[in-house]
């Protein structure tokens, strides 16, 4: 099993717990993962999630769909986890759909 399997069942874990805000830490960490897999950006503990954004707009730069998912994502998950916003189960399913958008993506 992959890193971003292992951070999805962490989510679903937080999910099933109520812990949206873990939940949702979980699932990015999930779609960090999974655009590593694919070599869209390389994982290192000094990136900031700008870095991430930076470098997946230039690998994948033919790819709208996927950096304006990715950019969402990074903007809900800035909010919850480092903002004083909650993190609602509305936007974690805007946020989980948008990950299943960009698993679903071809490279």
């Amino acid at each position: 099993a992959s890193s971003a399997d292992g951070w999805m069942l962490l989510a679903e874990e937080m999910l099933q717990k109520g812990d949206l805000r873990l939940a949702l830490r979980a699932l990015y960490l999930a779609t960090l993962a999974t655009l590593a897999g694919r070599q869209y950006i390389a994982i290192a503990r000094h990136k900031s999630n700008r870095d991430y954004d930076q470098e997946l707009r230039r690998r994948a730069k033919a790819q709208a769909d996927l950096l304006a998912a990715f950019s969402s994502n990074v903007t809900i998950f800035e909010r919850g986890w480092y903002g004083r916003h909650t993190t609602t189960p509305e936007l974690f399913q805007d946020f989980r759909s948008n990950f299943e958008k960009m698993k679903a993506q071809k490279t």
